[in-house]
């Protein structure tokens, strides 16, 4: 079998997001005959890369740390030796921290 590099993920979904922290799930494409590792590339608002989390075994990702009621762009890769796959990219925001009011007595 030749090798080359892999399939993008598939069916890639937001399954959590609260005010800090985004959860993706994906499912791995065909893996271009040789073992395959997958990244998250997360960009802030501005388009700045925010995080990089890579060398995953499986296309899950926990993104902690974030900024509450902000919109993220992350794309999600795999990659062999040959080469990386396109990114799926999806949008996610976080959860706007509700606003806390105090009482007068």
């Amino acid at each position: 079998m030749h090798a080359c590099p892999p399939s993008a993920p598939e069916k890639c979904k937001v399954t959590n997001n609260t005010a800090e922290n985004i959860e993706v799930q994906c499912q791995a494409g065909f893996h271009g005959g040789m073992r395959q590792l997958f990244l998250a590339e997360v960009y802030d608002e501005a388009g700045s890369l925010h995080l990089n989390q890579s060398a995953r075994e499986e296309p899950q990702f926990s993104v902690e740390s974030l900024q509450p009621g902000t919109t993220y762009t992350i794309k999600v890769s795999a990659y062999n030796e040959k080469g990386r796959s396109q990114p799926v990219v999806l949008t996610a925001a976080t959860l706007k921290v509700a606003e806390q009011r105090v009482g007068e007595l």
